[in-house]
């Protein structure tokens, strides 16, 4: 019996035991089943390139809603909230009374930041973006905020910080910094979809980014953040990081900051498809296009191509590609020319000789006129009328021709010394920068290989790379050999003067040799450009006493400089190679003709109150204050009598956001002469536009 009972147990053991092994292997199965899945699944993933990271997209840094969307932060309390999770070092900092997330959700809101009917409504994620993108003031641990030791607080948006110059000071301190940034991001968000404004940051454009990259801007937001800063690497893709890591836009979804990089840092030297619906279209493909005569009306496949290349180089503003070769095309490929500098054919001996010859800015007369014929005969000038003026754009277009028939049609090495040859033939990575990255843009701007809207920009991106290829491919099917080794060619400063390029070694405050200062004061230079050689140029008209900018050397080659360069050539062409014993920007009858700002403290305004104070005109108790405040614009306006002759207004001193009758007059003169074109006429108001258009009528404001 016992016998029997043991049996029907074993019985049941064994079953249950079988029914277990049956269980573990059909987990066994699904599991490996499952494993495999998952391999599959990761595999065609990996094929097919989709991840949880999202992919940087230069082309779009975020959706128009991003840029205005409060989800993530709704009021003030919410910015606070984060400051104080993220331990930032804004998180106590208080100014007028006002704690640091008050200002940055009432700048975002227009409620601290509107001005001039422009009313911020951005997402105040954007400005907390930014503040950690241009200074770390949301995870730098233990900064003093009381003394702002490193100027943080003063420059927290890097608002009027110019690339290569210094930070203007009417903009300093964080209150002014946040609120200035979203007005002018709001103004570039609103810009962006309209033709007014006079920028080239619109919807479906592509402009051309410092660090050497074409970007096409599609939508307002990548617009309007293009324009602040005009970088891809490291500006936007750092502000599209901190966006995205911290799902600060429409999707709430957030990423390790670490993980971001991993994914998009290898793709970083990819290149950039400008245009999401096609090709890029290099220019060596249309370049025989780009050299052709056209007639008004013709159609091809060929201008379509045209219209397709000159669109993506931002030139070509319609949205449609027509094929047909229009007024709208023509303007955009001689606008190409102009700025690349490509001439249709060698212009005759006497435009040669005519083009070589500099002019002083501002210059009237018969030989600018002939000047401007043959700048148009070469396709480089296509201003409706020959005027004979002497101004920005015929400037523009005469630097241009100038390195143009030099380098027609041959790559030159004339100007090429030891020093040169040694850099083409050093090892160089994208994203270097540095004054050698200068030197060699400037070697390869000689050689006629490198041509970038910004000059020399001491950073070596795709552009930089390109031109030193083909400089190394026209070596290697045309050898040649460096200049022979000498005593002065073996030191690097003394062949980088005979070659024309500034010394590396030189800094900001350096003093160029007398040599050195004689080939920049006679060199070319063109309006806009950014470089080292522009900072010693302005260092030696300094040192000379014709350069007086209270920001200092700046590196920017604009009006101010313009003018100094045109008065020590003046003074040098006279035989007297000196300042006047007072400065010219420092006499009275100039500070009579400059243009001032309300709000600004400075020497010179100092000096404009005693010169008023001596003809009785200032008589404000407290002394010069060096304050351009009410009391000194009326005084100012008193002082300054100005005619009503176009001339006198031209020469006459103007009051930036100045409202008056002379104002509507001046603007009449200068559309007169074509460089004032507001559609809505003649306002009276002497803002932007009529400052720009002044800086063009004469040179300065």
């Amino acid at each position: 019996m016992t016998t029997k009972k043991n049996l029907v147990n074993l019985s049941i053991f064994l079953l249950i035991f079988n029914l277990i092994l049956g269980a573990f292997a059909i987990f066994t199965y699904f599991k490996a089943a499952e494993k495999q899945a998952l391999k599959e699944i990761q595999q065609n993933t990996e094929i097919l390139g989709v991840s949880d990271i999202p992919i940087f997209n230069p082309n779009r840094l975020m959706s128009d809603a991003d840029f205005t969307s409060t989800r993530a932060f709704p009021d003030e309390a919410s910015v606070q909230k984060y400051l104080d999770q993220v331990n930032s070092p804004l998180r106590n900092y208080t100014e007028q009374g006002r704690r640091a997330s008050y200002w940055i959700f009432a700048a975002a809101r227009g409620q601290t930041s509107s001005r001039w009917g422009i009313v911020p409504q951005l997402n105040p994620g954007l400005i907390l973006a930014y503040l950690q993108k241009e200074q770390s003031l949301l995870t730098l641990s233990g900064y003093d905020t009381v003394n702002d030791p490193e100027f943080r607080l003063r420059a927290a948006m890097g608002y009027a910080c110019p690339d290569g110059g210094s930070c203007n000071p009417n903009y300093r301190g964080f209150v002014n910094q946040v609120n200035w940034a979203a007005y002018q991001l709001q103004l570039n968000f609103n810009q962006a979809t309209t033709n007014g404004g006079g920028t080239p940051y619109r919807v479906n454009q592509t402009i051309s980014t410092l660090d050497e990259y074409n970007v096409f801007l599609s939508n307002a937001a990548t617009a309007a953040n293009y324009r602040y800063t005009p970088h891809v690497y490291w500006g936007n893709y750092n502000l599209w990081k901190i966006m995205t890591a911290n799902g600060w836009g429409e999707s709430s979804q957030t990423f390790s900051i670490s993980s971001i990089d991993e994914v998009n840092l290898p793709l970083r030297n990819r290149p950039i498809n400008t245009d999401p619906n096609e090709r890029i279209i290099p220019l060596s493909e249309v370049y025989h296009l780009i050299i052709k005569n056209y007639t008004l009306g013709e159609t091809s496949s060929d201008i379509g191509l045209l219209q397709r290349f000159l669109k993506q180089q931002g030139y070509f503003m319609r949205n449609d590609i027509t094929s047909t070769f229009g007024v709208v095309t023509q303007n955009a490929l001689f606008a190409f020319r102009r700025e690349r500098g490509i001439i249709l054919n060698e212009p005759s001996e006497t435009c040669k000789q005519l083009i070589k010859r500099d002019f002083v800015f501002g210059t009237t007369s018969e030989e600018v006129r002939n000047l401007q014929q043959c700048l148009r005969d070469i396709g480089l000038f296509d201003f409706p009328t020959n005027t004979g003026y002497y101004g920005s754009i015929t400037q523009q277009s005469h630097t241009r021709a100038k390195s143009a028939i030099e380098n027609f049609g041959r790559i030159d090495l004339s100007n090429l010394g030891e020093r040169c040859f040694s850099l083409i033939s050093q090892n160089w990575a994208i994203g270097q920068t540095g004054n050698q990255v200068v030197e060699l843009q400037n070697c390869l701007t000689a050689a006629g290989t490198f041509r970038h809207i910004h000059g020399s920009t001491g950073y070596f991106g795709p552009v930089t790379q390109k031109a030193l290829e083909d400089f190394r491919q026209f070596l290697a099917q045309n050898p040649t050999t460096p200049p022979a080794q000498n005593p002065a060619s073996t030191n690097p400063s003394t062949s980088e003067t005979n070659s024309n390029i500034p010394p590396s070694n030189q800094g900001v405050n350096s003093q160029p040799t007398k040599t050195t200062c004689e080939q920049l004061r006679d060199s070319q230079w063109t309006f806009g450009e950014r470089s080292q050689r522009v900072r010693e140029l302005q260092t030696c008209m300094t040192t000379a006493g014709f350069f007086n900018w209270p920001n200092g050397s700046t590196g920017y080659f604009g009006p101010v400089t313009q003018d100094a360069l045109n008065r020590w050539r003046q003074a040098t062409t006279s035989g007297a190679n000196i300042p006047p014993s007072s400065t010219p920007a420092n006499t009275c009858e100039n500070l009579k003709k400059r243009g001032w700002v309300m709000g600004t403290r400075s020497e010179d305004v100092r000096k404009l109150q005693e010169c008023m104070r001596i003809d009785g005109v200032f008589n404000w108790p407290a002394g010069n204050t060096g304050f351009f405040g009410e009391a000194t614009r009326e005084s100012f306006l008193r002082w300054r009598n100005q005619g009503t002759t176009c001339q006198e207004l031209k020469n006459a001193g103007w009051i930036f956001e100045e409202r008056s009758p002379n104002v509507v007059r001046l603007q009449e003169c200068m559309r007169a002469d074509g460089v004032f074109n507001w559609p809505a006429g003649n306002t009276g108001f002497f803002g932007d536009i009529t400052r720009e258009s002044l800086i063009r009528w004469r040179g300065y404001f």
